[in-house]
């Protein structure tokens, strides 16, 4: 098991997102022909080394590694036929596995891969976090885009960079030996071929960094490290999940002395497993007596605004973790369960509503005429507080919504829907620390309701 004080070193890097996960290729794993568990990347040299043996040729490097083995198909078929069977080769792998579904539930606001797949990009979305993928180019490509400004990251809406390119634009791939030469050059001496701004925007120089995934006894991870700005001198110690007898003596001092880097003994499952009941464990708020008391949200909205729901979920996630939170909608229906019925207990039962008002939410005779006059029973009744947030323009006020005395989001006094700020993030935020400010009213009522 590994020891305490990493594991309070990681949480506090984590609570204040300073601390930057770095997946290896190891990470994103399928089954073989075999039914075995391995790395894609070993996958898929199997899989070039295969379509080479089929033109009767042979198949000289290693069939694990691939880096050679797509040096030799390139030699053999071109750069057009590897983009292509690499495109599809990653097309047939579309469900994360459980470490990397693990690993998505955990608070890292910048996650830098070496992987070229988008398994933890799904993973991310799969518990409804809003990722934001970006990913290397090299030379020759538009690299304007992806060196943007970058959105500051945060655990709900985390930056995923890949850094050695991405499949579904395989021509921005790192593959071959070649390549990756190529590639360790380029950020090495091109200042623009890892985004500043992410750079920047992630405090990469105080940040902790954590690998997962990788073999150190490959020379190139000297030069990433570099890349990457990672510097011994800074005092920060880094972590790498990797049992030091796998490496040798000499990596093993390169490593600390250069970096700061310090390898743990254990298996990648195990830590990953570790690490969240750590972060379960840190987040529980102590209960005395009764069980805790929970406060009960129900968001409604028109199924044309999902997605705006999907951002207010995300940043509802801290207040689940810290102030007791439930939320509710109607995504949570379980299959088989009454629709109607399940809507009208969540509304019923919660103490606060938020509702996405827009001209499809009024044009619904169920969500306007039925569901929300359920929710303003509740609301005159002083049983519940009700959040109105416009969503998109329309005339709201010549509907019910004009019966509240605030209606969000607003800039300068002004209502100013949603969709028209040039960053969600910002007017989510404006809702969420108004709404905060409301649920420690509510939680204090409820506290003051239970028998002692």
């Amino acid at each position: 098991m590994t020891e305490q004080p990493l594991w309070n070193d990681l949480l506090y890097a984590l609570r204040q997102q300073e601390c930057i996960l770095v997946l290896g290729s190891g990470v994103s794993t399928g089954q073989s022909a075999g039914g075995e568990e391995r790395p894609l990347v070993e996958l898929l040299a199997h899989y070039l080394a295969d379509l080479i043996e089929r033109d009767n040729k042979v198949v000289e490097g290693n069939r694990n590694n691939l880096f050679q083995i797509a040096g030799e198909f390139v030699r053999h078929k071109g750069h057009t036929a590897l983009h292509r069977e690499t495109e599809a080769f990653y097309a047939g792998f579309k469900t994360p596995n459980a470490i990397q579904e693990a690993l998505a539930t955990l608070p890292f606001h910048l996650i830098l891969s070496a992987a070229p797949d988008t398994l933890i990009v799904k993973a991310l979305e799969k518990v409804d976090k809003i990722p934001e993928l970006i990913y290397y180019k090299p030379p020759g490509m538009d690299r304007a885009e992806t060196n943007k400004k970058i959105n500051k990251p945060t655990p709900d809406r985390p930056v995923v960079y890949n850094m050695l390119g991405c499949c579904t634009e395989p021509a921005s791939l790192v593959l071959t030996e070649s390549e990756q030469l190529d590639y360790l050059q380029d950020v090495i001496r091109h200042s623009d071929a890892i985004p500043n701004s992410l750079l920047e925007v992630c405090k990469v120089e105080k940040s902790v960094f954590l690998f997962v995934g990788f073999d150190f006894e490959r020379w190139q991870l000297r030069l990433l490290l570099r890349a990457l700005k990672i510097d011994g001198e800074e005092q920060i110690a880094h972590w790498a999940v990797q049992r030091p007898a796998a490496l040798q003596k000499d990596t093993l001092l390169f490593f600390k002395d250069q970096y700061g880097l310090h390898f743990l003994d254990t298996d990648t499952a195990s830590f990953v497993r570790e690490l969240t009941q750590q972060c379960q464990q840190s987040v529980q708020a102590p209960e005395s007596g009764a069980a805790a008391i929970k406060l009960r949200a129900v968001c409604l909205y028109a199924p044309e605004d999902e997605a705006y729901r999907k951002e207010l979920d995300a940043h509802l996630a801290p207040l689940r973790a810290h102030q007791h939170l439930e939320t509710w909608s109607d995504a949570l229906i379980r299959p088989g369960e009454a629709i109607g019925t399940a809507i009208e207990k969540a509304i019923d039962e919660a103490q606060l509503i938020v509702v996405l008002a827009s001209a499809d939410f009024v044009a619904s005779e169920n969500l306007y005429r039925a569901q929300l006059a359920r929710a303003m029973e509740r609301f005159q009744a002083k049983q519940a507080k009700i959040f109105v947030v416009l969503i998109r323009r329309f005339a709201w006020e010549d509907t019910l919504f004009a019966q509240f005395r605030l209606v969000l989001p607003q800039e300068n006094g002004v209502v100013k829907p949603v969709a028209e700020w040039a960053q969600h993030d910002g007017a989510w935020t404006d809702i969420v620390n108004l709404m905060l400010r409301h649920i420690n009213y509510l939680l204090e009522d409820l506290k003051n309701a239970v028998p002692s």
